[in-house]
């Protein structure tokens, strides 16, 4: 099963990778083009209202955005200048709740991104897995 999940970026537009608020806790150096860093570069989801895009439109962007941080066959890609995806085999959608559990927190002074959706999404390659 690989677990889909979008999110903002905190304010500013800044690279998920590089907030120093940012819970994807990952010991790598992000692998990223400089293109992508552009705002001048087009991405598939700018000016796009995300409540609007399908959960198909997700899974088949996830394959062709481009990725900005690799890691073990989970992958975060951007959409837009304001948006990434996050998916793979160990992406559970625990993180996702865990991020709106902190956000909506009375008083809390943690600043998390925005989660828009999680999404479960059966493969053939987790059907594998599971008859092993």
């Amino acid at each position: 099963m690989i677990q889909f999940y979008s999110e903002s970026l905190p304010a500013g537009g800044r690279n998920l990778l590089d907030s120093p608020a940012s819970y994807i806790l990952i010991d790598l150096v992000p692998t990223q083009s400089p293109s992508v860093e552009s705002s001048q570069t087009k991405l598939p989801l700018d000016n796009c209202d995300i409540s609007k895009v399908s959960d198909e439109t997700l899974t088949a962007l996830f394959d062709t955005a481009p990725i900005i941080h690799s890691y073990q066959g989970t992958h975060i890609v951007r959409l837009s200048q304001t948006l990434v995806l996050k998916g793979g085999l160990s992406a559970r959608p625990c993180e996702a709740s865990i991020v709106k559990l902190v956000s909506t927190e009375a008083g809390s002074a943690i600043v998390v991104p925005k989660v828009h959706r999680a999404l479960n999404i059966e493969t053939e390659m987790s059907s594998l897995d599971a008859s092993a």
